[in-house]
């Protein structure tokens, strides 16, 4: 073969010869032995179900944050609860709503305090059952600076001092969701926190109303749970999958 070397070649380098075999080909026609089989199939399963594991907390966990609101998307198609005139249910004596936590509901005539506003909410507190209410509509206008004749039945909120003669004046109605602050989701519980050293309350004696939102609305988090199980189920399979093909293997050998 050297005698057929052109002149001029640089040493060293050499013309192959189709009869050499070539190293990152050579092996390309052999067939896999059972170890070689073992050690993939091993890791395989080892990847797979790490990747498992670690979906399945990851999405347990967010299932478990959100948990109330796919419950209150179940209550899709159902009428909203009605409260009637909190302030008419006071006169009453109720003292407490008897109503279900994460309910669907709809009441009239609460009494605003403490008003506040952000860019796309508006909130208030009403002293009649402890509510805190957000809102994306307009709060009834007051009528200041007039003289109010207060109800015999709500004296006690200006005795009290929860509330001023003037938020008398004006009423909102409004549905949407009604929560126990204490079995709120964590995120709802901003809220509360917004007006916790305002009215100075623990969370047992305290409502959050989320005005406006539909359980419709949440559909989104069904979806959510429809999507994380799809994830958890495929994952699974594929974890086990490996598994089987690990132990043919290990049996094998």
């Amino acid at each position: 073969m050297k005698d057929d070397l052109p002149d001029g070649l640089p040493e060293g380098l050499r013309v192959s010869n189709d009869d050499d075999p070539d190293p990152l080909t050579a092996s390309w026609g052999e067939e896999e032995t059972p170890e070689s089989e073992f050690f993939r199939a091993r890791f395989r399963m080892r990847m797979r179900g790490a990747v498992f594991g670690t979906l399945a907390v990851v999405v347990t966990v967010s299932l478990m944050l959100t948990v109330s609101d796919l419950r209150y998307f179940l209550l899709i198609g159902q009428e909203p609860i009605d409260l009637g005139c909190l302030r008419t249910r006071r006169a009453e004596g109720q003292e407490v709503l008897e109503v279900p936590s994460n309910s669907y509901v709809a009441l009239e005539n609460q009494v605003m305090t403490y008003e506040a506003e952000s860019d796309r909410y508006e909130y208030f507190f009403d002293p009649l059952y402890n509510i805190i209410t957000r809102t994306r509509r307009s709060l009834p206008r007051k009528q200041l600076y007039r003289t109010v004749e207060v109800p015999e039945h709500l004296v006690w909120l200006i005795e009290d001092r929860k509330a001023f003669a003037e938020d008398l004046t004006a009423g909102f109605d409004g549905q949407g969701r009604l929560l126990r602050a204490d079995q709120a989701p964590r995120r709802a519980k901003s809220l509360y926190r917004v007006y916790e050293d305002i009215i100075q309350l623990p969370t047992n004696e305290v409502y959050l109303f989320y005005e406006g939102e539909a359980p419709r609305d949440y559909l989104s988090y069904a979806i959510g749970y429809l999507v994380a199980l799809a994830i958890i189920l495929t994952t699974g399979m594929f974890f086990i999958r490996s598994y089987r093909v690990y132990r043919r293997s290990r049996e094998i050998l």
